[in-house]
């Protein structure tokens, strides 16, 4: 049975990450000793590894070292360490490895939608992120409408929108 995504969540925050990954840190130095160094294939198969044991460090740099390695993999690690960055809220970070991903893939599907989702967040995070709401809402981009409401409504619990407004 897997476990389900909320629950990985909470226990993602409330847990500190050394905890988290005890376990998988015998299993991540074992796979790195089995895989070839030179194969951008077996850096993207750990780094996805990594990804899905939360081990975010581990996984950025397997995805560095599998994009630097081969082309093969390149757009997909790059998609991979902005989706990383995106999911910490690092949204600098996040546009600069989705950039890179669309340069050596313009065509995939999942960059493009990414790279809209990661536009949205910046631009509501900022003063007229409300303009970035009504441009998504008016040109039908439900994803990007929702991300944006909700990268400018900000954390739940806030009493008034002036709070967000002096906190940006």
């Amino acid at each position: 049975m897997q476990t389900p995504r909320a629950l990985v969540l909470i226990l993602a925050v409330l847990l500190p990450a050394p905890l988290l990954a005890q376990g998988s840190l015998a299993d991540y130095n074992s796979r790195l000793r089995k895989i070839n160094r030179l194969s951008a294939e077996d850096w993207y198969q750990l780094g996805l590894w990594c990804k899905s044991k939360m081990m975010w460090p581990y996984a950025n740099e397997a995805f560095v070292k599998a994009s630097a390695l081969g082309s093969g993999r390149r757009a997909k690690s790059f998609y991979q360490l902005a989706e990383i960055a995106f999911g910490q809220q690092k949204d600098e970070a996040a546009a600069k490895w989705i950039a890179k991903a669309a340069k050596a893939d313009p065509e995939d599907a999942k960059i493009k939608k990414l790279s809209g989702r990661i536009r949205a967040h910046r631009q509501a995070r900022t003063a007229s992120g409300i303009g970035a709401i009504v441009e998504a809402h008016k040109a039908k981009r439900h994803n990007d409408f929702i991300d944006a409401v909700i990268a400018f409504v900000g954390k739940p619990g806030r009493d008034t929108m002036e709070q967000h407004q002096e906190e940006l």
